[in-house]
């Protein structure tokens, strides 16, 4: 393309820019018009990106830019839809729209000026918007078939409901209730709170090992510790190796037991993590047998509530906490409403679409428990919160950045070496510390 601009372009740029001078009146002319510069490249002859333009002539963050133009999209989008009768008044009311797909922004929309008339906020818009998700969800995939090409937008929008209420539904047959639980369990070890259960031969993951050894695998769900002459070593000895204190307590069956321990946060890690923070209070988001809440008490912080789904490992939580209100939950459906203000919250919750190819890692489906760690802090405003996870989690450090950035966190990232800090296991973890931005 010929640097130069003709005079039809050099009209076009200057009607552009009186529009965007006149600042944000109206931001849908503003989006449109930073449109129409980036798709025919006016910026051309004193800047060498669109993003160097906005920025430097404008001041806009390439983000804020972005927000701007997919917002005015969704006002031609509802526009050009029969049910739309009212139209957002203000870009923060059109951009939680942006993240559905145009078949649902008009009816998502809607939605909100039945519920809200006029008193209609960016909130109301985004609690709407969120009861449309696992449509759009459908809805995208079933773009991606090849199938899609021969069915019309109806059609497709059509079974994407189907499928996503049909998944609702499955997920509330199958949640569990969120019912504060008693610390009285029945005894049947020191300790060791065994129910029946049959025995499982499987060998994978074994390793022997001897008690005096300096180093241990690193302990997953599966992982069995043998002695030389074939017997397995008791749990106690697991929980040694993940650094419970002696005394802690634990729930379930032998395999639930060993679970609650192979995916616990490590104490000593917890510990070791705890002197990047400040306060007095936590909040233990996917708590398990309460690791993440071990290691920071004994860093000085006392758990005021925990929400964990299995209810063995629940049961293991209050019975070491006692005082702290424990959650047996569900947390896609946990109303946040009942949880205590507290200084930190802490967390790790499970992560698998590293290679995200395709979304961003907050909108893989496989990581909507991250979403929901996020939502959380989001609606309780800690002063610091505490994220673990594995070391491949680094691999999309930014976007994790990004999104706590996104609602007022700044994130500094800490990198933990069992064996740097005396565990004599080589487990290894990742910890996003985050820090609410004054």
């Amino acid at each position: 393309m010929n640097n130069l601009l003709n005079i039809e372009e050099r009209n076009e740029l200057e009607r552009c820019e009186v529009v965007i001078k006149q600042g944000l009146k109206t931001f849908v002319e503003v989006g449109q018009a930073l449109m129409l510069i980036r798709e025919k490249k006016l910026y051309r002859v004193e800047y060498g990106t669109f993003k160097d333009y906005c920025e430097e002539k404008w001041g806009f963050k390439e983000r804020r830019v972005y927000e701007l133009m997919n917002s005015s999209k969704v006002i031609d989008n509802l526009e050009n839809c029969a049910i739309a009768q009212v139209l957002p008044q203000n870009e923060s009311q059109a951009r939680p729209l942006t993240k559905l797909e145009p078949e649902l922004q008009a009816e998502a929309w809607q939605k909100t000026v039945e519920q809200h008339g006029e008193n209609i906020t960016q909130k109301k818009v985004e609690e709407v918007v969120k009861e449309f998700v696992p449509i759009n969800n459908e809805l995208k995939q079933a773009k991606k078939e090849p199938m899609f090409a021969a069915r019309t937008k109806e059609e497709i929008l059509n079974a994407a409901k189907k499928k996503a209420e049909h998944e609702a539904k499955l997920l509330k047959d199958t949640k569990a209730n969120a019912v504060e639980l008693t610390a009285f369990v029945n005894p049947y070890d020191s300790n060791m709170f065994f129910l029946q259960e049959n025995y499982n031969e499987s060998r994978f993951d074994d390793y022997y090992v001897q008690i005096e050894d300096d180093k241990y695998p690193t302990l997953t769900t599966a992982t069995k510790l043998f002695n030389a002459d074939g017997s397995e070593y008791p749990l106690r000895f697991y929980s040694h190796v993940q650094t419970f204190p002696d005394d802690y307590k634990f729930c379930g069956p032998k395999t639930a037991i060993k679970t609650q321990i192979g995916n616990s946060v490590a104490p000593k890690m917890a510990e070791y993590i705890s002197q990047f923070v400040q306060g007095e209070t936590i909040g233990d988001l996917f708590g398990g047998c309460g690791g993440f809440s071990c290691g920071f008490h004994q860093g000085g912080f006392k758990t005021k509530w925990c929400i964990e789904w299995d209810k063995n490992a629940a049961h293991s939580f209050k019975l070491n906490y006692p005082e702290s209100k424990v959650y047996n939950s569900n947390i896609v459906e946990f109303d946040t409403s009942v949880l205590e203000k507290v200084d930190v919250i802490i967390g790790g919750p499970p992560c698998k679409g590293f290679s995200s190819a395709g979304y961003r890692f907050k909108d893989d489906p496989r990581n909507k428990l991250y979403k929901e760690f996020l939502r959380v802090v989001k609606d309780l405003q800690p002063n610091q919160f505490v994220l673990e996870n594995v070391l491949q989690m680094e691999s999309i450090a930014e976007e994790v950045i990004q999104d706590f950035n996104d609602i007022n966190y700044t994130i500094q990232i800490k990198k933990v070496h069992g064996n740097d800090i005396g565990m004599k296991q080589n487990r290894k973890r990742i910890f996003f510390i985050g820090s609410k931005n004054n």
